[in-house]
């Protein structure tokens, strides 16, 4: 669903399909699959409901299958079965995990499996219950949904599993500045057409650079770096984007050819800083899933910019020049968002780029929890002015065109803080230069996650059963970075003793790019 914004109204998407009885499986019966999402100002809440039967006398296993996109927060699940209810709480990973050993121990314990899979993360619980059990999920997630040229999408993926005798889908969008157009696709009709395509392998680099070289416009310019273990210039000045310049740039780019050069990563990372200017943004595109996106997602953020990855043969030409169009038109720079002191625990401020299209996002606690008011001072710079300009505005003003509506969320600004700042929190770890500060930052992310119950990659969600002590541990997706294992997300050493039934982490704090011999067999 897209969206942009203009006049002033709310709008409301309904889906629903019957199926016929004789289609149903024999032995699950599934009544009812339905998607309910808020979203206000561009905050969403879905929740995911499920209400299965099991007809046979027989136990059966159900499965509950959800796919939410990567950057959605998990915030509470529910489970009944017969008239047993498994509640959801966050806690702390290693305190989840050790609950969740002690039920399992106890032969009371389900898993909840997740994993990712390309922009997706699938949510999948699996139970045996009993025959003729009645069995119902409820799965709730939150998201921002950030502007890009103009538009922002909610995606909703209908995995139920079988046929259903009720599928329902809602979604209710309140803007306060308003709503201008809304897409939505055809859910069952044409777009069941051209599924299968064929596609050939090329040189998706030599795309990419063909893809944004005729997209630039004539005010534009630009050069080609090529560089392995040496630096070579196609010019060695930026050139105006006449058509001359672009053809004879694409000729050359054909002839550029992978050939080795510097592999270590933190010597990558150290040349890329020491070259960058403080007027340039690196933005990084990782093409296809055989790239290490962690690493490029880390010198994107370090040099003011972000890493974008393209999947390959998925129509790669419409993303590359979706992502260009994004980074082509920046309208400001220094974009620095000042509060008076009413305000505290404010997320990012100060920004480097603000691009045609985009948006800016700034969320804050008020120390006073009615104040009549609040200031804000934005000093920005264009093209040829400095620009100051400051906005006082009512706090209560939200509060009462909230109140008239019928479908928002009515403390979205509280969750709303929250997912920025986790979000800006898992950043900043990304670039932490030592163990400690990395520890110092997970801690505020922990804080955060348990006040909000937010599942993170550093929290778990416990699903458990007050009546039977039957426990469900909804955990973070296993990582897909190389290495032997992962701990809160970043690579560790770990060895397993099976008959003590421990695990070794070596915690080591050594200067990037050290060689480190951690375990030797003095018999061999």
């Amino acid at each position: 669903m897209k969206d942009a914004i203009r006049n002033t109204e709310s709008s409301h998407m309904s889906i629903i399909v019957n199926f016929a009885k004789d289609h149903i499986d024999e032995y699950i019966t599934i009544h009812s699959y339905k998607v309910k999402s808020i979203i206000t100002s561009r905050f969403s809440e879905t929740v995911f409901s499920m209400k299965v039967v099991n007809k046979d006398s027989s136990p059966q296993d159900v499965t509950f299958n959800v796919e939410i996109p990567k950057g959605a927060y998990i915030s509470n699940f529910t489970m009944t079965v017969n008239d047993n209810t498994f509640v959801g709480s966050v806690h702390e990973k290693s305190v989840a995990r050790n609950l969740y050993a002690q039920a399992r121990a106890q032969g009371k314990a389900a898993g909840i499996l997740r994993t990712s899979a390309h922009e997706m993360e699938s949510f999948k619980a699996e139970v045996n219950v009993p025959g003729g059990s009645k069995v119902s999920f409820e799965l709730y997630c939150q998201e921002l949904l950030q502007r890009q040229l103009g538009f922002y999408e909610q995606t909703i993926i209908l995995r139920p599993g079988n046929l259903v005798k009720q599928l329902q889908v809602d979604v209710y969008i309140f803007e306060p500045q308003g709503i201008s157009r809304i897409e939505a696709p055809n859910m069952l009709g044409e777009q069941f057409d051209g599924l299968i395509r064929m596609t050939k392998g090329e040189n998706k680099t030599v795309e990419a650079m063909t893809t944004i070289l005729s997209d630039l416009r004539p005010e534009d310019h630009f050069t080609i770096i090529d560089f392995n273990h040496n630096i070579r210039f196609w010019s060695d000045k930026l050139v105006a984007a006449t058509p001359i310049f672009i053809e004879d740039a694409k000729k050359y780019i054909e002839k550029i050819q992978p050939n080795g050069g510097e592999i270590k990563l933190s010597n990558i990372q150290r040349n890329v800083r020491r070259q960058m200017q403080e007027d340039f943004s690196l933005f990084c595109l990782g093409i296809g899933f055989d790239v290490d996106y962690d690493f490029l997602e880390r010198i994107a953020l370090e040099n003011r910019g972000f890493a974008r990855r393209i999947i390959a043969n998925v129509n790669a030409s419409s993303q590359l020049k979706d992502f260009y169009e994004e980074v082509a038109t920046p309208l400001l720079r220094k974009i620095d968002i000042h509060y008076g002191d009413d305000v505290t625990d404010v997320t990012q401020n100060s920004f480097d780029k603000y691009f045609s299209g985009s948006e800016i996002i700034v969320a804050g606690k008020l120390v006073d929890t009615k104040p009549s008011s609040f200031q804000c001072l934005v000093t920005a710079s264009s093209a040829k002015d400095d620009l100051m300009f400051q906005i006082d505005t009512p706090t209560d003003e939200l509060d009462k065109i909230l109140a008239k509506q019928k479908y928002v969320l009515p403390e979205f600004a509280k969750q709303l803080w929250a997912y920025l700042m986790i979000r800006q929190l898992l950043s900043e770890r990304v670039l932490a230069q030592s163990a400690l500060q990395k520890r110092n930052i997970t801690s505020r992310i922990l804080a955060i996650a348990l006040v909000h119950q937010l599942v993170t990659p550093v929290t778990a969600m416990m699903v458990e059963s007050e009546e039977t002590g039957h426990r469900l541990l909804a955990d973070s997706p296993k990582s897909t970075r190389n290495g032997c294992c992962t701990v809160e997300n970043d690579p560790h050493f770990i060895i397993h003793l099976p008959k003590s039934k421990q695990d070794i982490c070596f915690n080591i704090n050594p200067q990037p790019g050290k060689i480190l011999n951690l375990v030797s067999d003095p018999i061999k």
